[in-house]
C-alpha cells in the first residue's frame, strides 16, 4: 500500500479552481438577476387610479401585476395617522409609500415591509404618520423603489381627502 502525499501544487490548483467557480457563479447570478428584474418589470406598470371606471363599490381595490392596494380608497377621508393595506410581490418585500398634499408637498415617505415576496402577493399593512397638510385634498403614492437605478415602479396613485 503506497501512501498518496500532497503536492504543494495541488494547493494552489485547488484555490484556482475554487475561485473560478466562484466566479462563475457570481457572474450566472448576476446575469440572472438582470434577467429576472427585466423580464418583472416590463412592461413598466403605472397604474393611476383617478377615475370611477376603477372601482365599482367601496371594496373595490387598485392594482397592478405587482402591487394591490385595498385601503385606503379613493377619496377616503384619512387622518394621522393612516392606515396603508394591500398585497405587494415586490423586490425584497419593500413597499414604498408617499402621501402629498395637493400641493405637491411630500408629507412622508416611508415604506412597508410585506409578508413575503417572489411567488405571490403578500400581505402589508402599516400606520403611516404623515406632517399637517396645507391642502384638503392629497394623494397616497404605493409602490415599488428599483434596486437597479432607484426609479419608481408599479405606482399606484389613490386621491384622498385630508380630515386635519
Amino acid at each position: 500500500m503506497s501512501k498518496q502525499i500532497i503536492s504543494l501544487n495541488t494547493i494552489p490548483n485547488t484555490i484556482f479552481f475554487v475561485v473560478l467557480i466562484v466566479g462563475i457563479g457570481a457572474v450566472f447570478g448576476m446575469w440572472a438577476y438582470e434577467i429576472f428584474e427585466t423580464d418583472k418589470k416590463l412592461p413598466f406598470i403605472d397604474k393611476t387610479c383617478t377615475d370611477d371606471t376603477n372601482i365599482s363599490d367601496k371594496s373595490a381595490y387598485y392594482e397592478n401585476e405587482f402591487i394591490q392596494v385595498d385601503f385606503p380608497h379613493k377619496n377616503t377621508i384619512i387622518k394621522n395617522p393612516v392606515s396603508v393595506s394591500g398585497k405587494a410581490n415586490v423586490f425584497e418585500a419593500n413597499v414604498r409609500v408617499r402621501i402629498k398634499d395637493e400641493s405637491e408637498n411630500i408629507l412622508t415617505d416611508d415604506f412597508i415591509m410585506a409578508s413575503g415576496w417572489m411567488d405571490k402577493l403578500y400581505p402589508f399593512e402599516k400606520k403611516i404618520n404623515y406632517k399637517t397638510p396645507q391642502t384638503k385634498n392629497g394623494l397616497i403614492e404605493v409602490f415599488e423603489e428599483s434596486a437597479k437605478n432607484g426609479s419608481e415602479m408599479n405606482k399606484i396613485i389613490i386621491p384622498v381627502i385630508f380630515e386635519d
